[in-house]
């Protein structure tokens, strides 16, 4: 009809759909790119840990014998309630300077504080082990669904003689005397595990191999120990509702910083054999060497999240903290990932647990950002594999940065509830000595997860 628009050819109208086609999709794209950084919904770090007050835990009560000049090697473990507990070897000077340089002689004891407000607060040191010829060290601290806590320590009787003691204590009351879980000699630092069965696992470095033993009549004996891998214990982990998995560092090359590290993931029931994983090859910051029975040096720590192995430790000429991981119960690892790089830093003693709503990890460890050794902590999201920005814990300066073999070769970290946990470290604030022991102190922390 006069007056109509006649109708476009018919490939005409398909450029025309093609092009908005076009158009259409270039704006999408483009909106999908754009619009996560500018509305900022991209993934972000976690926030940093809220850090609480610095809190000496060695005060000891005055008349009690003990000055509180050193403590060293400190564990932390929190009860169902989440009340805390802190367990560490307290030392003293016994004797005259028995060295040219005046070093004096110590004898050692384990001694255990409480704190029921999240680390805020601590109780005078409860005194454990007797010094004199018995000298204890490197405590180990484990919690039932009780509230009982478990004790476990070295306890060297004479130069040819140790044993590993494990004491419990009831909540409220005191420590029991004690029964021998292994004697020998050459035994390493043991590893308390309270398992989801009731029963107690015990984990421990005996001349070279790693042994484990089980309790399943709270801790009043022990059956005969199992040699599951040869090598040095450095860390322990109970998960998936009651596998335990133990990493360490191989014998061979451990004046090399290039070491292996083996894992050994297993059922404490005794259904199956245990899973010996594949040896992986890292670059520890330093040559570690062997003070039989143990590490001179802080060696990888272990924890699992939702199935999954996690495998911290410091690397790359103790400037870096990286991270390996497992979905295969430790046959196979991927990584290494650098989590932290610093730059002009020191980083020992990594320590990691568990957010216990699953999905996180916190983390402490101590550097010489600064010049001066201090206590430091961080949030790591296991989805995103982002790290927060780390919080300084300690509230004062250390010892300055060249002071070597200062802390032992542990920190302590627990929750204390949901979002609360608590830091403990040594720390040399205040002391002039060469000597290279600290105090303990505490910090609790809350997270936002």
């Amino acid at each position: 009809m006069a007056g109509e628009a006649a109708s476009p050819p018919k490939d005409s109208r398909t450029r025309t759909y093609a092009v908005v086609l076009v158009v259409v999709t270039l704006t999408v794209v483009t909106l999908a790119v754009i619009l996560p950084v500018v509305l900022n919904r991209g993934p972000t770090p976690p926030s940093p840990p809220l850090v609480g007050s610095n809190v000496q835990v060695d005060v000891y009560e005055s008349g009690s014998g003990w000055d509180g000049q050193f403590g060293d090697d400190p564990v932390v473990a929190s009860a169902p309630n989440g009340s805390l507990a802190v367990a560490w070897e307290g030392l003293y000077d016994v004797a005259p300077p028995a060295t040219p340089d005046g070093t004096p002689t110590f004898a050692a004891a384990i001694f255990v504080s409480f704190s029921s407000d999240g680390g805020q607060h601590f109780s005078a040191p409860r005194f454990v082990a007797s010094p004199g010829t018995v000298s204890a060290f490197l405590p180990s601290l484990a919690f039932d669904s009780n509230g009982t806590l478990f004790l476990a320590y070295d306890n060297a009787t004479d130069s040819d003689n140790q044993e590993i003691i494990v004491a419990s204590a009831a909540p409220g009351q005191n420590f029991t005397p004690g029964i021998v879980a292994e004697r020998g000699q050459d035994l390493g630092r043991p590893w308390l595990l309270a398992l989801p069965s009731g029963s107690l696992g015990l984990a421990f470095g005996y001349a070279g191999l790693v042994e484990w033993a089980l309790s399943t009549d709270g801790g009043q004996s022990f059956a005969p120990p199992a040699i599951l891998v040869e090598g040095y214990l450095t860390g322990a982990t109970e998960w998936g509702g009651g596998k335990v998995t133990l990493v360490g560092l191989s014998i061979g090359a451990l004046t090399s910083q290039t070491v292996a590290v083996w894992s050994v993931s297993f059922d404490p029931t005794g259904s199956g054999a245990p899973q010996v994983g594949a040896a992986v090859t890292i670059t520890m910051p330093y040559p570690v060497a062997v003070q039989l029975p143990n590490l001179s040096r802080p060696g990888p720590s272990v924890t699992a999240v939702g199935g999954l192995l996690y495998l911290w430790y410091a690397s790359s000429n103790e400037t870096e903290l990286d991270l390996m991981t497992s979905n295969t119960n430790g046959s196979s690892w991927g990584g290494p990932y650098t989590i932290w790089s610093p730059r002009n830093t020191t980083i020992e003693t990594p320590v990691v647990e568990e957010a216990p709503n699953g999905g996180y990890l916190v983390l402490g460890w101590q550097s010489t950002q600064g010049g001066y050794w201090k206590a430091y902590s961080a949030v790591y999201n296991v989805r995103t594999g982002l790290l927060s920005s780390p919080a300084t814990v300690s509230n004062a300066d250390g010892f300055p940065s060249m002071v070597r073999n200062w802390h032992g070769t542990t920190m302590g970290l627990a929750f204390s509830d949901a979002t609360r946990f608590v830091l403990v470290w040594g720390d040399g604030r205040g002391l002039t000595g060469t000597y290279g022991l600290t105090h303990i102190y505490a910090s609790g922390l809350t997270a936002s997860f």
